[in-house]
């Protein structure tokens, strides 16, 4: 502890402490930073128990500051008082009693500024206590959420998880309907541009029959006025050969006719033959072309309504 000379300024030293313990005993600034998120926890808690170390730290320099202060105004006082009192019994003049009287106030002016010392250190430490105190409360909940965020990360996690693997699954799943789709569409498309190719080949074929028969029912009337021209002709050659109520010409007459006759009916026989034929291939053809039809309806409706469940389902 340093010792005060006697020739020392005695009015500066109170002064001197109370600078000294506005200094030391000043309350103590703990930064405890707000909680702007929760994802920080870890990190707070580390900086919290930097924060705690710091302020231990200042609360045991200050405490040890105070103590030398507080020892150097005890030795101080027992020294002013020691000189008061060899003042006090070698001065025996007013004037040395009042100074006296002066260093007496002056001592109790000490004595209150120690005291005053002595309060603001309790409650420097009681504040350093609490803050301490509600540090440690706030790192506590601060650990507690840090817990359950994890938790809850980890479940997001996981939940993510399980849904980018449903999302992928979903769309393979819509993929390989789309190109089964696709494939089926392309095999209906191309059974209907057989099943018109067809018809109208079909198509095709019957106007070339109604053309042959239209030819040949011109080609029947052709050889019917042909015969008759032809009778004509021969009448006209029988009216000089044969008398016409003769029995010769009769005959012949009656022989040219049913040979013409036959002809005439073995080939309307044929014509109709192949009209018949042709009617029977047109008809099986339009009955094979509208179960065409209905069938590919009955798909195209299929196809829609596969359409609109995946479309729900997706």
């Amino acid at each position: 502890s340093p010792v005060l000379s006697p020739h020392s300024n005695t009015t500066s030293g109170p002064e001197d402490s109370l600078h000294i313990q506005g200094q030391s005993l000043s309350e103590p600034h703990v930064s405890i930073s707000p909680r702007k998120s929760k994802s920080v926890g870890k990190e707070y808690g580390l900086r919290a128990v930097t924060a705690d170390e710091r302020l231990r730290d200042d609360i045991q320099t200050t405490y040890v500051q105070l103590m030398q202060e507080l020892e150097i105004e005890r030795e101080r006082r027992t020294e002013v008082g020691y000189r008061a009192e060899v003042g006090y019994r070698t001065e025996v003049s007013v004037q040395d009693r009042g100074r006296v009287q002066g260093r007496a106030e002056e001592e109790q002016g000490l004595h209150g500024v120690t005291e005053e010392m002595a309060g603001q250190l309790k409650h420097a430490l009681s504040q350093a206590h609490n803050a301490r105190q509600r540090m440690h409360e706030e790192v506590s909940v601060l650990k507690e959420e840090n817990a359950v965020l994890t938790a809850n990360l980890d479940k997001s996690k996981q939940k993510e998880q399980a849904t980018r693997a449903a999302l992928q699954a979903l769309q393979e799943a819509v993929t390989k309907t789309e190109h089964n789709h696709m494939k089926q569409m392309a095999a209906e498309v191309k059974k209907q541009q057989e099943l018109q190719m067809r018809t109208s080949a079909s198509s095709r074929e019957v106007d070339l029959l109604k053309n042959a028969v239209r030819s040949l029912k011109g080609q029947l009337q052709q050889l019917q006025e042909l015969l008759v021209s032809k009778e004509q002709e021969h009448r006209k050659v029988l009216e000089g050969r044969y008398a016409p109520g003769s029995r010769e010409m009769q005959a012949a007459i009656r022989e040219e006719v049913e040979r013409v006759e036959e002809a005439h009916r073995r080939e309307l026989e044929e014509q109709k033959h192949k009209v018949d034929t042709l009617s029977r291939q047109y008809c099986a053809l339009e009955d094979e072309f509208r179960l065409a039809l209905r069938i590919e309806a009955s798909r195209f409706n299929e196809v829609c309504v596969c359409g609109v469940r995946d479309s729900q389902a997706a």
